[in-house]
């Protein structure tokens, strides 16, 4: 599109990188030209033009042409001054047409406060030309021609809908939107030659580009959902926003050997390794993140399972039932809530193979075979009276032992034993690091034309070595833990159940819990028709899912991102059903912090429990329905009425812990006091000699983040959020549509053959109407205003952080270690980029775990 400029007032004209504002020199916000006014009569500089906002300041105005966003920003660090020197008569959607009055500005005024009078005149999308001579002009005479490159599909969102000849000929595509923009992404980066790698983070997928010269920066920019790219090093950042993962996956797919990566990996010089606890959990995150569906999938339908089990409308079915004497349905709904959970270990493979960089496929076989039927159900079990009972788990012991947490008990403790592996997480893990690097060791000593003895190969070392080897170790450490904790909980005064509530979550993690249920529920597998049995420790468990959702919801009222509000909706039911893994997985290990706070919560809501005393019977209930296991056959109302006190406190408890504690991202302020007393500290205790006017400087950078910028960060941050709530629904709209029309397309596909045109032609209509997006145009439209409201408010925060990180690289910290004036520089910077580095605009720096620090500390004392 060309567009003329024309001078909108007497002023100088200059290219926009001679701007003393870097936002604008630096393209920031886009392409334009910068204007020196000599008078402050202003006016529309274009043809014709519609408002699109004028900013409440008056300083900036948005307008429209043909669907190209402008913005002209007159003076900078304006937006102080309240639209004190500005006046306009101006209304949003007004029709302008060139030389109409848009504002007038008082020049002398922003001179006497010694304000830059500089006015930009910036475009959105990219100027492929630009005829711009510097110079001095009249207002009305034409400064320069512009032609900006669009993209149909971008500024008309209604596709060209498909001809029945044409669908005849050739078929319809059955591909998703995300698998075509994958091709086309890996032809345009120059395939995976041109890559060593490539991963996903919040918003961006990000490659390490060997050669730059081959990748193709014009297209990748013109494709659909494509919202720019940034270049970091070698490093090429395709921004997709929401979509990324969806992307990824597609990505993934394509491409015919991906390099799995975790997915918070950060490629940048790194000022110190990851500690192994920072890296074990990433390790978590990467392996356990992507199998919320398999938690979440069975939620619902394990509570409907628990409902109809305790309104006795059907029998309870285990594991070890013999299926034969249950109706179909029975053992259906069975299946169906407790098979995934039951087999946890092969979801575990499969994407612990992945992430270590291994063929998931070979995951799942590994995991299949470990934790097969036939070894889950693989025993007939007999009672003395020679009936048979059910059916039990193959396996050959090794060593076991009397408990020593319960001696009496007639049921040994079994430490080593070879068998399946159905719910282990710990060898999940382990299966998937083992499989990846036999098939390495396959790939590189097998010959190319005995291919199929690698499969073979993985297979069979794979799980022999977790079947004979790891698989027993590791059953020994989680029997050993269980074994542990449950000394931990014969203590007395409640400190038991607190003790109980504070590890049990991470015992579920590990998997160490089964060996510990096992021994706690002794009474009840000894009797098992004494109804009248309590074991009051039992009630703790649902607390652990109390305590997990009370810091859910205490993040839900906290946060304002709508991405983490949806997963936190979504897994309040399974919590409440006593589910906590959604939870868990979803929300609060991927905060660290989060997690933790849970157990704490769990372990007062517990240790209220076991001061106050009541009892646990095993009626069959639970999540909320674990409450008839309080009442128990007596109708014990005392300690149903502690039981649901105990909820109360642990999930109010949880609450009030996210609200005080949690950040979804950091605060701007505390992280720099941190800093602060850390030089503060070290001074006092003359670890080392430090500046008195480098404590100063770090003074002065705080003082920078005063009520009124931490207010204009904040409102920034709501402008974001805001945009990215409507981006959700757009996709969450999308993805419904794509889904129909995929289903649509393989019908049109399967019966052009059998089909009369007519029925073709209509169902080629509905296909159509799916990918017409033009409905789809006011959620844009307010993402677009909201974002040109955005790129104002950015100017003055953009400007406020480059000032802040100017004072950061002005303090020497002459007589600390190297390693401590980095770690400091790098918390400084972070603190000061919160904002953007939650938004995923700008990527964090390593920082030193207080482990680090503390042995720099400890080598000089020394």
């Amino acid at each position: 599109m060309e567009i003329k400029i024309y001078a909108p007032v007497d002023c100088e004209v200059f290219s926009i990188d001679k701007c003393s504002d870097p936002t604008f020199s630096q393209k920031m916000l886009g392409e334009g030209i910068l204007i020196k006014p000599k008078k402050g009569n202003f006016v529309l500089p274009f043809d014709k033009a519609k408002t699109a906002m004028i900013f409440d300041t008056k300083h900036a105005y948005g307008f429209d042409i043909d669907g190209i966003g402008v913005l002209i920003h007159c003076g900078l660090e304006t937006v102080n001054l309240n639209g004190e020197p500005f006046k306009t008569s101006l209304k949003p959607d007004q029709i302008l047409f060139k030389g109409d009055k848009i504002f007038d500005v008082d020049l002398k005024f922003l001179k006497d406060k010694g304000i830059s009078t500089e006015t930009l005149i910036v475009f959105e999308g990219e100027i492929s030309e630009i005829s711009l001579k510097e110079g001095t002009f009249k207002k009305g005479e034409l400064i320069c021609t512009i032609i900006i490159e669009t993209n149909s599909d971008t500024n008309d969102n209604k596709q060209k809908p498909i001809i029945l000849e044409d669908a005849l000929k050739r078929g319809l595509d059955t591909r998703s939107k995300y698998e075509i923009l994958a091709n086309k992404i890996y032809d345009l980066v120059g395939g995976k030659e041109n890559y060593n790698k490539y991963y996903n983070c919040i918003t961006r997928l990000r490659f390490d580009i060997k050669m730059k010269d081959l990748i193709d920066e014009k297209n990748i920019k013109k494709l659909e959902m494509v919202k720019g790219i940034n270049w970091s090093g070698q490093e090429l950042q395709i921004i997709f926003g929401n979509e990324v993962n969806n992307v990824r996956s597609a990505f993934d797919k394509y491409s015919s050997n991906p390099i799995k990566v975790e997915s918070d990996t950060d490629f940048k010089t790194k000022v110190v390794e990851k500690s192994f606890g920072q890296q074990f959990m990433s390790m978590i995150k990467g392996i356990i993140l992507p199998m919320l569906p398999v938690f979440m999938g069975p939620a619902l339908i394990t509570a409907l399972k628990a409902i109809l089990e305790m309104t006795g409308a059907i029998n309870v079915v285990t594991t070890s039932s013999l299926f034969a004497n249950y109706t179909i349905f029975e053992v259906f709904l069975f299946t169906l809530s407790l098979t995934t959970g039951s087999l946890i270990f092969i979801f575990i493979a499969y994407n612990s193979t992945k992430y270590f960089g291994g063929n998931g496929i070979y995951g799942l076989m590994v995991g299949l075979i470990l934790s097969a039927p036939l070894l889950y159900r693989g025993v007939v079990q007999v009672n003395p009276e020679g009936v048979i009972t059910g059916i039990g788990p193959w396996q050959v012991v090794l060593w076991s032992t009397k408990s020593f947490v319960e001696p009496s008990s007639p049921i040994p403790v079994v430490w080593l034993k070879i068998g399946g592996l159905p719910t282990s997480m710990l060898s999940g893990i382990m299966a998937g690091y083992i499989i990846t690097k036999v098939e390495k060791i396959s790939l590189k000593y097998i010959p190319s034309n005995a291919f199929i003895l690698v499969p073979t190969a993985i297979l069979a070392v794979s799980s022999s070595l977790m079947f004979f080897i790891f698989g027993p170790l590791f059953g020994l450490i989680e029997t050993f833990l269980g074994q542990m904790v449950g000394l931990l909980i014969k203590v007395p005064f409640g400190l038991d159940k607190f003790i109980f509530g504070l590890l049990w979550p991470m015992l579920v993690i590990t998997g160490a819990h089964v060996s510990l249920i096992m021994i706690i529920q002794m009474p009840w597998i000894l009797d098992p028709s004494n109804v009248y049995i309590s074991i009051p420790i039992m009630g703790v468990i649902f607390l652990s899912a109390c305590g997990q959702l009370g810091v859910g919801i205490g993040t839900l009222i906290k946060t304002k991102d709508p991405k983490l509000k949806s997963t936190i909706y979504s897994a309040i039911p399974a919590s409440v059903f006593g589910i906590s893994e959604p939870m868990m997985y979803g929300v609060n290990i991927p905060n660290g912090k989060s997690f933790f706070l849970g157990c704490f919560s769990t372990a007062i809501g517990a240790w209220f429990l076991g001061i106050i005393g009541a009892e646990y019977y095993r009626q069959g209930g639970t999540g909320i329905f674990s409450a008839i296991n309080a009442l128990g056959p007596n109708a014990d109302v005392s300690s149903l009425i502690v039981y649901l006190l105990a909820w109360v406190v642990t999930i109010s408890i949880g609450i009030t812990l996210a609200i005080l504690f949690t950040e979804t991202r950091i605060n701007e302020k505390s992280t720099i006091k941190k800093q602060m007393k850390f030089y503060k500290k070290i001074s006092q205790k003359q670890i080392f000699d430090v500046d008195e006017k480098t404590f100063e400087k770090i003074e002065e950078l705080f003082n920078l983040f005063d009520k009124n910028n931490i207010s204009k960060i904040k409102n920034l941050e709501t402008k974001y959020q805001e945009a990215n709530k409507y981006e959700i629904k757009i996709s969450k709209i999308l993805s419904k549509r794509n889904e129909k029309r995929l289903k649509l397309s393989n019908k049109f596909n399967k019966n052009i053959d059998k089909f009369d045109k007519d029925k073709l032609q209509s169902l080629l209509d509905k296909i159509n109407l799916l990918n017409d997006e033009t409905a789809l145009n006011d959620l844009r439209t307010k993402i677009k205003e909201i974002e040109k409201e955005i790129n104002i408010e950015k100017v003055e925060i953009n400007n406020f952080i480059l000032a802040a990180e100017t004072k950061i690289n002005k303090i020497e910290f002459k007589k600390l270690p190297d390693e401590l004036k980095i770690n400091i520089k790098n918390n400084l910077f972070n603190s000061i980029n919160s904002l953007y580095i939650s938004l995923d605009i700008e990527s964090k720096k390593e920082t030193l775990n207080k482990k680090e620090i503390n042995k720099i500390l400890h080598k000089k004392t020394k």
